[in-house]
């Protein structure tokens, strides 16, 4: 079985800071069970997609090379102890040289190990070693040679700001290395600016072969990289995991990004929280001299509460809410239905003539 899978991981920065920031891998496909459609068995190879990063949809990458005698010591290699993977029919060095209508007949040829410049066409290799070969790739350093393209059919950035270096097919853990020629965009400028970026000579760029964690994707603990499934998923038991929260539980394991801020509620305190869901008894209050104008402190509340002659016309103040309500001024409306009617004057003369009290 095939698995195919689109996640980019461990983005390397160079050397200089510049237009290209880096690498980056995607796993492209993962072969958990035998292929018996191939001629050649590949479960538990793992297929890599190598990218270069740039800042700039503009830039373009002209060689990826090694020329330590005159630029120092970074080689181009990819050294894959495990081997990497070169079909007897259809292999080839560039990816741009691959037939893709011979994949139906041979599908394994898809899968093949190679150098490239986003599969261009008219990309070229240069490498005097003749010790360099596919079935010697993925051991042998290059220290003089190079893939390149003319900067007339270089492949750009593009909108997703990257560009394939590599594809890599072996089964365990892999480094690269090399240098990369880039023409940098030049925006407004008619000169066009060259650069070069090489990978630390002390820290290649590694990929590992992880495969296993958690495949449940509904799991806290889910791992989008992992195939094989190690029993270290955590059941999904969603919630606010915040106790200061307003909506806290206790029993969440995972935490769900929707909790409810508490806080003062309370307008007339000191630190009230106009972004508080709920009240947390934190509301502090300046006392006596703290109320500010149309305010009085209130020692049975013990805050600020407005003062009774503040209530404006038509309103009274009301101790039991320390708080202005509107005046009744309709006392004849006895059923409260906004009109003095027949109805109220029969509510009058069913009490008319009741002792009161």
């Amino acid at each position: 079985m095939r698995l195919l899978l689109t996640v980019t991981s461990c983005l390397l920065v160079l050397s200089l800071n510049a237009q290209m920031i880096g690498l980056s891998y995607e796993i492209d496909t993962v072969f958990t069970e035998p292929t018996d459609d191939f001629s050649v068995d590949l479960e538990g190879y793992v297929v890599y997609d190598v990218f270069a990063e740039f800042t700039n949809s503009s830039d373009q990458l002209i060689a990826i090379y090694s020329d330590i005698e005159a630029l120092g010591p970074t080689a181009m290699f990819i050294d894959a102890p495990c081997g990497c993977f070169n079909p007897e029919l259809g292999d080839v060095m560039l990816g741009g040289n691959q037939n893709e209508n011979l994949f139906d007949p041979f599908p394994e040829m898809e899968f093949d190990t190679y150098w490239t410049l986003d599969f261009t066409s008219g990309e070229d290799l240069f490498i005097p070693d003749l010790n360099y070969s596919s079935a010697t790739m993925c051991s042998v350093h290059i220290t003089n040679g190079a893939v390149f393209a003319v900067p007339d059919i270089a492949p750009y950035a593009g909108g997703d700001l990257k560009i394939q270096i590599a594809q890599v097919t072996t089964c365990d853990s892999f480094l690269l290395s090399a240098c990369f020629n880039v023409f940098v965009a030049s925006g407004s400028s008619s000169v066009q600016e060259i650069q070069d970026y090489c990978v630390d000579v002390n820290s290649p760029f590694e990929v590992f072969a992880d495969l296993e964690g958690c495949t449940d994707e509904s799991a806290c603990s889910y791992d989008p990289l992992a195939v094989y499934d190690d029993g270290t998923c955590i059941p999904n038991t969603l919630g606010c995991m915040d106790e200061t929260a307003c909506n806290y539980l206790s029993s969440a394991i995972c935490d769900s990004g929707m909790c409810i801020e508490s806080g003062c509620t309370d307008e007339m305190a000191c630190n009230y929280n106009e972004n508080a869901g709920c009240s947390d008894s934190s509301c502090l209050f300046a006392g006596p001299l703290g109320c500010g104008p149309g305010t009085m402190w209130d020692e049975g509340l013990l805050r600020c509460v407005p003062e009774p002659t503040i209530c404006g016309e038509g309103t009274y103040w009301d101790d039991t809410t320390a708080s202005c309500l509107p005046e009744d001024s309709c006392q004849a409306d006895l059923d409260d239905n906004g009109v003095v009617a027949i109805g109220d004057l029969l509510a009058f003369l069913i009490d008319y003539g009741t002792a009161c009290n």
